[in-house]
């Protein structure tokens, strides 16, 4: 099998998984994300629900 339909079969694999379950993924994805690359400090998680989903995103 050549690595170009291996990875076909990955992503069609993934995309089922992510239609059945969207939210779980992506919060087991942000959970994998080391919280000290964010830079914040004991109470951040509330300026980051707020600041990662807005349109407009400023450091």
């Amino acid at each position: 099998m050549s690595p170009l339909h291996a990875w076909r079969r990955l992503s069609q694999s993934e995309e089922r998984f992510s239609t059945r379950r969207p939210s779980t993924t992506i919060i087991s994805a942000f959970d994998q994300i080391p919280k000290s690359s964010f830079g914040l400090s004991t109470g951040g998680n509330e300026r980051l629900s707020s600041t990662a989903f807005s349109p407009i995103s400023t450091p």
